[in-house]
């Protein structure tokens, strides 16, 4: 199998439920234009309950930083409604 040489991601919504389609490594800037699109997405739901579903099957993970990153806005989109995820 053959990764990506640069991270991607792309997102979608169906129903209450966020997916994440993540590739490649990541850098900070990377993670930051998720959270910038995913915030942008979960406005949607209007403090209702959601769900996240990531598909990382392609994804080589990132930097610490990236991680540290991840998991703020992970903790923010719990007190926006996040009430369940799975990755894959």
């Amino acid at each position: 199998m053959r990764f990506p040489k640069y991270g991607n991601y792309s997102l979608d919504v169906s129903g209450n439920v966020l997916e994440v389609f993540a590739t490649g490594a990541w850098n900070l800037k990377t993670t930051e234009f998720l959270i910038e699109e995913m915030n942008e997405l979960i406005a949607r739901f209007e403090g209702k309950p959601w769900a996240a579903l990531m598909d990382g099957r392609r994804w080589v993970l990132s930097t610490p930083e990236c991680q540290t990153r991840l998991a703020e806005a992970i903790k923010v989109n719990i007190s926006r409604g996040l009430t369940c995820s799975a990755m894959f």
